[in-house]
């Protein structure tokens, strides 16, 4: 009964550990911009894609909407997907094909590690002027960590990475286009299912939009979707 116990807590106190450890999203973020300190009446943005592969992607188009929610949080004018703007918000994004990594830990073995307390029991029976001893003695065992096994597990790495670039749109004898941003987001990890991570993306990317200029800084999130 004692052993059972020690094994239920055992267990208990392993996944009381992983639920303390799980990793959520971690993504690098970089950012140069030259945006405008306050918006104009005229200031539109267009949701574009940047490669032309992309174009007419419904896929493009749901995180388009994504980007275009956060930017009104900004309060940007985000007009609809593709119509005619004074800024062009240029998207891309992709996933490769992953790679396999090998991950080598030590795994504690559970078992006795030492007799506590003993309980002795019996009866003594007396024969003539000899007495004869019949007993029985129980040692309590302790329970613990014996040792470690190695252990390798392989796992599939992706990489990931968004970028959104703002271009001030050029007119007919009017000023070349002009970028007046530019967000990267690069991360890796075993997700390959990028729709299901892609609204963290665009969080960690946006949520302080447009940010500090010139600067690189990681953005760990919280994640609870299924890959």
């Amino acid at each position: 009964m004692l052993r059972n116990f020690i094994a239920v807590a055992v267990v208990t106190s392993l996944l009381q550990g992983c639920a303390a450890i799980m990793p959520g999203i971690e993504s690098n973020v970089k950012v140069f911009h030259q945006m405008p300190t306050a918006q104009t009446a005229d200031a539109t943005y267009s949701i574009l894609p940047w490669r032309k592969e992309h174009e007419g992607s419904l896929e493009h188009d749901a995180y388009a909407q994504q980007v275009a929610t956060w930017l009104r949080l900004k309060n940007l004018n985000v007009v609809s997907l593709g119509a005619p703007a004074k800024f062009a918000v240029y998207l891309d994004f992709g996933i490769d094909d992953g790679r396999t990594e090998s991950v080598t830990y030590s795994q504690p073995q559970w078992g006795v590690t030492g007799y506590g307390s003993s309980t002795t029991t019996g009866t003594v029976n007396r024969i003539g002027n000899t007495s004869y001893v019949n007993a029985t003695t129980t040692v309590q065992p302790t329970y613990g960590v014996t040792g470690f096994n190695q252990v390798t597990d392989s796992t599939r790495v992706y990489r990931r990475f968004v970028s959104i670039d703002i271009v001030e749109v050029g007119t007919q004898g009017g000023p070349t286009p002009k970028k007046i941003y530019q967000g990267q987001l690069k991360s890796e990890g075993s997700c390959g299912n990028l729709p299901a991570v892609m609204p963290s993306f665009l969080q960690a990317l946006l949520s302080d939009f447009p940010g500090t200029s010139g600067t690189s800084r990681k953005v760990k999130l919280p994640w609870s979707s299924q890959c």
